[in-house]
């Protein structure tokens, strides 16, 4: 079997090539990239690229390969629904998709896919959407297609819906057999795989303090004195209302 050229950006800890490797499918993992030198460091020392950049905005497009696979996670804090100061791509990491669209252009890979929170479809009344959708068109390299997919719809307990969009090169036949897959039924939920007897403290983040304040003031309008999802209790019990919050999008 060939083996495929490989290249992902803002990939967290290779989630895309721990797929190609489940999948059997031989590839070879030409460079990745992370702000974050943690992970970076979990990204090198399990997956060994050819090349690892520390910042996708300072390296030189023309000195990277060329591709057939391009997968990217670009940042969505600058799109994401649960944060009321989202300003797209008025946020320096918004602008990242940039950067991620000319890494395309300039690799040329037989396919590509973007991925990032649900939130960005209706970001500013959909416009940032749409910008991208058309500079990705206006390569006029490539079919583009996008769809909602959850987590939850393919046998994985978590509600995560994200957005995916992926380009299928022009020159590529039968590149109309390309569909995004069917839901697979869940079969094993949270609740399945939780120890029933916990005791302990818990404690929320203050970064997850503040998601759970913008889900509730989302829901009803304001903050309710009732919900203090983040105080310490010894009775887990006290805490089933943070799931009903934080799952709610």
């Amino acid at each position: 079997m060939v083996r495929i050229r490989v290249g992902t950006d803002c990939s967290g800890i290779e989630a895309p090539i721990v797929a190609l490797k489940l999948l059997g499918i031989p590839f070879d993992h030409m460079f990745s990239s992370d702000i974050d030198e943690n992970c970076r460091k979990v990204i090198e020392m399990n997956f060994r690229p050819r090349k690892m950049y520390k910042d996708v905005t300072k390296r030189d497009y023309s000195l990277l390969p060329k591709l057939d696979l391009y997968v990217a996670g670009f940042p969505c804090q600058a799109f994401s629904g649960l944060r009321h100061d989202a300003t797209g791509f008025q946020d320096p990491r918004g602008t990242i998709f940039f950067e991620c669209a000319e890494t395309i252009r300039h690799t040329r890979p037989r396919c590509f896919l973007l991925e990032n929170v649900r939130g960005l479809l209706s970001h500013d009344n959909g416009r940032t959407f749409d910008t991208i959708i058309h500079y990705l068109n206006n390569m006029d390299m490539y079919h583009v297609t996008y769809a909602v997919l959850n987590t939850i719809d393919y046998n994985l307990p978590q509600n995560r819906p994200r957005v995916y969009i992926v380009g299928i090169c022009k020159n590529i036949r039968r590149r109309e057999c390309f569909k995004f897959p069917d839901p697979v039924p869940l079969k094993i939920n949270v609740s399945h795989l939780m120890d029933k007897d916990v005791i302990s403290d818990y404690v929320l983040t203050q970064n997850m303090k503040q998601v759970v304040k913008n889900r509730i003031a989302r829901k009803h309008g304001k903050m309710s004195d009732n919900y203090t999802p983040w105080k310490e209790s010894k009775n887990f019990k006290d805490f089933s209302h943070i799931n009903l919050y934080v799952s709610l999008d």
